[in-house]
């Protein structure tokens, strides 16, 4: 189910607003774990955000942008860890912030420090992208095999 966001988006830039609508959706809380199959636990859960950014120093200005959230992260309860990749070859940038289970990974989605900060950081990177439209964001049990 979709809820409304809680940023004025028509004061944002387009392709701001494109990403910015697609983090309005919510997850399932823990205990509605049941409309899910029960072959893949979920353990711990992470929102991945991926964008092609067109050049390394891009990447590196994208790379500026995920440190300067890092330290409000780890204040967040359950949070484990931020993964990032970049393929060199495409310049695809992908980040995974992973959390202990899903319901600090929720209590992280529905929380005013994603709303306050991580909001924020996401519009300035959506602007390093150089498909603004294409970012991707998602949610994945996150597993170490």
């Amino acid at each position: 189910r979709a809820r409304a966001p809680t940023q004025d988006l028509r004061s944002t830039p387009r392709h701001t607003m494109f990403a910015l609508r697609r983090t309005a959706t919510s997850i399932p809380k823990v205990g509605a774990r049941a409309l899910f199959s029960t072959e893949i636990p979920v353990g711990a859960v992470a929102r991945v955000i991926r964008a092609h950014v067109g050049d390394e120093a891009t990447a590196i200005k994208a790379d500026a942008i995920v440190a300067s959230v890092q330290d409000g992260l780890k204040a967040q309860p359950g949070y484990v860890k931020t993964v990032r990749t970049v393929c060199k070859g495409e310049w695809a940038y992908e980040i995974a912030v992973v959390f202990e289970s899903g319901g600090t990974f929720g209590d992280y989605m529905e929380g005013d420090f994603r709303e306050s900060v991580m909001a924020p950081a996401l519009g300035e990177f959506v602007k390093l992208a150089t498909e603004p439209d294409a970012l991707y964001q998602g949610n994945r049990v996150y597993d170490e095999l």
